[in-house]
Parts: structure tokens; C-alpha cells; sequence
């Protein structure tokens, strides 16, 4: 009777194809419940997002506004097509998710064994940061979107990998869109101080061929002609590009602010964009300074090349303004996989020919990344769904607002604070309901149905009724719009 060997089985022989299964289920389910559930509204920044994306029009070009350009195209299709909601506010953010983690995990496999690149991949889309990005309807999941897709057209360019020219074509025109995304600059930078330091990189640059190189640049000029009539207009553009617009005198506080939301392990909270810090776990920190270690002792290898510059590129900009730490995940997980990288490679050659140990290995390897994966996935559901500060950084008051209107469709007289009125006024215009807004309420209505939004009912006129209140269950001031009806209707 032959011996059975692990090799032999169909599990370990599919286990690649089980590992990439596994990881897309749980990054598919986990981007439907962060879009749809958790935290389930809107923040203003998102409201803001969604009036300059509403906004975006070709035919003046001086008061187009460029910064981020991209995604506000996106977003201006999503709540053309569907309406203003939640999930088309959000929605360009989750395709932009996916497509990133998608990137992420090609990335990793071209840079690490397969292994670690299925392995530092779950741990890095089940974060509670990536999973809050890739959810938030505001341009924040550019950042991550074009570091990884530019390292990997770069790194496509580099090995030469089919097909071969539409990599060395789309190469330029993507590190053309980044730069209408603050902060993108850097990793460009990065990439050329590579290319211009490393020898093989040097030579690989060399073989491209120059025809591919000019037809690309020819489309990247194209696509930057708004962000240079842009930045004409408005030269301070360039600042905010590079991330200085900050509170540059408070160097010291920012720093510290920078550090706390990536070490502060000793209560949670959230920063100015309401994403919940620190940004990482003890112990995915202790992997990123294991793979910081690792990449350390190699020099002269390409990984520590564009991952040393990087960071050092990105740590001056973020000590300026804080609220850009979120750029620093991808850089981060590339340490993080290769601290995993080391921890297994070191293990196999404890033991090159023993199976029994090999396998043996595996046992405290999936409680490290199980115990990573499901605290990052627990910490994204309870903290950003349970916590009390939650409710109010995060509004659901669009999606009461659209079920009072699909409800009894009816012309409607919507009254909201000033800061809240141009945001309701693209909820109005593209709806399908006849519906206007004000921040003021007035003394003869001439709509059917007047809803006024907190405390404007304290100035209703005699002639309504109150028809009823709309209430939210995630508000501490819970009684979210008053409806009211003539009383001679």
C-alpha cells in the first residue's frame, strides 16, 4: 500500500484556490455590510463629497473643482443613475474598495510568495481602516486605490508581464489620474527615485521602448489639461496636492496626533474623518516592525528601495496635517507581509525535510492570522456600529428623508438647517419626487406637505398641522423631521 503523503491530498492541492475563495467571500460580504449596515449613514464629509461631485460640470472649466476629480466623476454618475442615497453615495468608495483589494492581493503575489500574499491579504482587507475607506463616500479610498495600482503597473512594467504593452501604455495615464489626488506625487516620486537609484531598475527603464513611452505621455498630458487649468487659477492647489495645508506651526502636536492614531493601543477613538484609531493591532504592528527588520537587512533589494523612500517621503506631509495618515496602509502592509514572509521562511528552515514539523507550524501561524482577521473584523462591526460617538458623526437622515417621499408622493417643502441645504438641494434635484428646499421657514407654504428638520418646528405657522414624526433609532436627539400637512387639505 503506497503511503500517504500531504502532497496527495485535494486540500493541500487546492490549497491556493481555497485561500483566494476564502479571502474574496469575506471581502465581498464584509464591503456589502460596511456599505449597507455599518455604520449605516453619512457623514458630513460625505454630504460635502456628494454636493462638489453634483457640481461637476465640463462646460466652465474655471469653476471646476479638480482636486480628486476622478472619484467626484464617479460619484456624480452613481447619484445621477440612482438618486441620492446611501448606497450611491457610497457606492463608488466599494467598487474603488474592491478593485483596490483586488490590486492589493496581485501586488502582494508579484512581491511575496503566494503563501504570504494570501495570508498578509486576508489580514489587510478585514482591517477596520480598510473596511471604513472602502465604505466612506468621500475620496479617502483614492489613496490607497492609486498606491497600490500604481506599484503594480509599475511593477507589471518592470517583469515584463503580458500583455506587455498595454501595461507600459496604461502606466502613464494612471500616474496622470493620481495626481488629481493629494499626496499621490509621493509614491510617483518614489517609483522615479527608484528607477534612478536601483541599478535593475535602471536597466529594465532602459529596455522600455520609447515609442510606448511617448504614446502614453501623450494621453497623460491630455487627461492633466483641468488639473493644469486648475492649478492656473488657483495656485494653492499645488500645496493641498502636496499635503501642506495643514497647521505647519504645530509641528509637535501634530506629530503626536500622527503617532497616536498608529501606537495608541490603550483605548480607541476617532479621528477628525471619523475613522477609528489606531489604525492597526499590537500585533500587526509587531509584524510590521518585524518586516521593517526584515526589508532592513536586504538593502539592496527593490522592496526596501520603493518602501524606504516612500515612507520617508510621506512622514514630513503627515506630520503637517494628520488627517493624511491613511496613506501610509499601504506601505504599511507591505511590511506586514514581508514580517510574515520572514516568520514563515524562518520556520521552514528550522525544518527543510521534516513534514510533520512543517505542518505543525501551520497550527500557531492560523491563530496569529485568524485572531488578526477576526479582531479586525469584530472591531470594525461593534466599533463603528455600537460605540455612542458613532451616532453623531454619522446621519441617516436621507434614507428617513427618501422613505417619507416614496411613502406619499406629494410636492414638498423641505426645511433644514444652512449648513445642511445644499446637500438636500441634490437630494431635490435628483430625485424623482417635486421637491424644494429652504432654511428658513416661511410664512404662506404653497406645497401640500411641508417636513422640517429638528428644530425648525419650533417656528411652524398656525395654518398646519402636524401630520407626524419621523424618529431615528441612532440619534440622541431622535426626532429627526416633523411632517406637516395644511389644515385646509
Amino acid at each position: 500500500m503506497a503511503k500517504l503523503r500531504i502532497t496527495d491530498l485535494l486540500v493541500y492541492r487546492l490549497r491556493y484556490v481555497l485561500g483566494y475563495g476564502i479571502l474574496g467571500l469575506v471581502l465581498l460580504a464584509s464591503l456589502i455590510f460596511a456599505g449597507l449596515f455599518s455604520p449605516g449613514g453619512l457623514t458630513a464629509a460625505e454630504m460635502s463629497s456628494t454636493v462638489t461631485s453634483a457640481g461637476v460640470s465640463f462646460d466652465n472649466l474655471d469653476s471646476l473643482s479638480v482636486l480628486n476629480l476622478p472619484f467626484h466623476l464617479l460619484q456624480n454618475l452613481s447619484i445621477n443613475l440612482l438618486g441620492v442615497s446611501i448606497l450611491s453615495v457610497k457606492l463608488p468608495s466599494l467598487i474603488l474598495g474592491l478593485l483596490t483589494a483586488f490590486g492589493l492581493i496581485l501586488l502582494l503575489r508579484l512581491w511575496f510568495s503566494r503563501n504570504v500574499a494570501v495570508l498578509a491579504s486576508i489580514i489587510a482587507v478585514s482591517t477596520s481602516q480598510f473596511l471604513f475607506v472602502a465604505q466612506n463616500g468621500t475620496p479617502m479610498v483614492m489613496y490607497m486605490f492609486w498606491a497600490v495600482w500604481l506599484l503594480l503597473s509599475a511593477t507589471m512594467v518592470a517583469r515584463r508581464a503580458k500583455p506587455t504593452v498595454l501595461w507600459r501604455i496604461i502606466c502613464l495615464p494612471l500616474a496622470a489620474l493620481s495626481l488629481y489626488t493629494p499626496l499621490s506625487v509621493y509614491i510617483l516620486f518614489t517609483i522615479m527615485t527608484a528607477v534612478a537609484l536601483h541599478p535593475h531598475l535602471r536597466y529594465l527603464f532602459k529596455r522600455v521602448p520609447i515609442g510606448d513611452l511617448i504614446f502614453g505621455a501623450v494621453i497623460g498630458a491630455l487627461i492633466l489639461v483641468p488639473l493644469g487649468h486648475g492649478i492656473i487659477n488657483n495656485p494653492e492647489i499645488i500645496q493641498t496636492l502636496l499635503g501642506f495645508e495643514g497647521n505647519s506651526s504645530d509641528l509637535a502636536g501634530n506629530a503626536a496626533s500622527a503617532l497616536g492614531q498608529l501606537i495608541n493601543f490603550t483605548g480607541s477613538s476617532f479621528a477628525d474623518s471619523g475613522m477609528m484609531t489606531p489604525l492597526f493591532s499590537l500585533g500587526s504592528v509587531l509584524l510590521i516592525i518585524i518586516g521593517a527588520v526584515n526589508l532592513s537587512s536586504a538593502r539592496y533589494s527593490v522592496k526596501t528601495y520603493l518602501t524606504g523612500i516612500w515612507l520617508l517621503l510621506l512622514v514630513p506631509a503627515i506630520f503637517v496635517n494628520p488627517s493624511f495618515v491613511i496613506v501610509s496602509f499601504v506601505p504599511f502592509v507591505l511590511l506586514l507581509a514581508s514580517g510574515l514572509d520572514l516568520i514563515i521562511s524562518k520556520w521552514y528552515r528550522l525544518f527543510p525535510l521534516n513534514p510533520y514539523a512543517r505542518v505543525a507550524g501551520l497550527v500557531p501561524l492560523a491563530i496569529l492570522v485568524g485572531g488578526l482577521v477576526f479582531s479586525g473584523l469584530d472591531r470594525y462591526v461593534y466599533g463603528y456600529h455600537y460605540t455612542p460617538g458613532v451616532a453623531k458623526i454619522f446621519s441617516s437622515d436621507v434614507r428617513l428623508l427618501n422613505s417619507e417621499l416614496n411613502r406619499e408622493a406629494q410636492p414638498t417643502l423641505l426645511v433644514v438647517d444652512k449648513e445642511q441645504r445644499d446637500f438636500y438641494q441634490v437630494v431635490a434635484d435628483k430625485g424623482s419626487i417635486e421637491m424644494s428646499v429652504s432654511d428658513q421657514v416661511p410664512a404662506e407654504i404653497a406645497k401640500p406637505r411641508l417636513i422640517l428638520a429638528g428644530d425648525k418646528h419650533q417656528k411652524t405657522p398656525d395654518s398646519l398641522q402636524l401630520d407626524r414624526v419621523i424618529v431615528s433609532d441612532r440619534e440622541q436627539s431622535s426626532d429627526r423631521f416633523y411632517v406637516y400637512k395644511k389644515t385646509d387639505s
